[in-house]
């Protein structure tokens, strides 16, 4: 099974010099570019780490500045050509044998034939373990919407395999992340930008909700 990995990124080469080399991919989509409504005057990475990670053959650099993280995330998801999409943000690294981990996919996720699958994720910064879907078989049928945890198949939202353990998780690697390696500025100003980035989400979600509540209500008096 062909493996590759979704990242997106803006200005942070020293979690990227930890990242990187985690990740033994066919295929590394790396997403650069100024999140929408992030305070910076550049469109594109400027501290170095667009040439790392050309010095990585694996490496398909797209450039996207000033797109929502959703919009991004959509991506990966549609360039992507093989056929499980791992997951990961510039300040991840993964632990575990990869080789376990292809044996592992080939073994489960095409006998469960799911789409979004659950990985076991130590949040440094938080203080926290638990599982987040991070990974996707057959990537370009899926799109995120909303938000970053709504996933939609053929336009219906889905429910990620290993969802309340009504699934057998993936468990030959483990994600950990931590912004320690951010320059404070770089810190300062990404802290501000997902603050702002999960109100707009949660408020979209809600406006959508309310739609789909009234046109189910037309739909039921047709």
């Amino acid at each position: 099974m062909k493996v590759a990995v979704g990242l997106i990124f803006y200005d942070d080469l020293e979690s990227l010099k930890r990242c990187l080399p985690t990740l033994d991919a066919d295929t590394i989509y790396a997403i650069d570019g100024r999140f929408k409504g992030f305070n910076s005057p550049n469109l594109l990475s400027t501290d170095g780490s667009r040439k790392f990670l050309q010095s990585f053959e694996n490496v398909n650099l797209i450039d996207t500045p000033d797109l929502e993280e959703i919009d991004k995330r959509n991506i990966y998801l549609k360039e992507c050509k093989e056929d499980f999409l791992f997951v990961v943000d510039s300040d991840h690294w993964i632990e575990g044998d990869w080789n376990s981990f292809r044996e592992e996919l080939d073994k489960k996720v095409n006998d469960e034939n799911g789409y979004g699958y659950w990985f076991w994720i130590n949040d440094l910064d938080r203080k926290s373990n638990h599982y987040q879907c991070l990974g996707f078989f057959r990537p370009n049928q899926i799109r995120y919407r909303y938000r970053h945890d709504w996933y939609e198949h053929a336009g219906k939202r889905i429910v990620p395999y290993s969802h309340n353990n009504r699934y057998t998780k993936l468990k030959t690697v483990k994600v950990f992340n931590d912004k320690s390696l951010r320059t404070t500025a770089r810190k300062t100003s990404g802290d501000s930008w997902y603050k702002q980035s999960r109100k707009k989400e949660l408020r979209k979600t809600k406006q959508q909700m309310v739609v789909n509540k009234i046109k189910n209500l037309f739909s039921r008096k047709d």
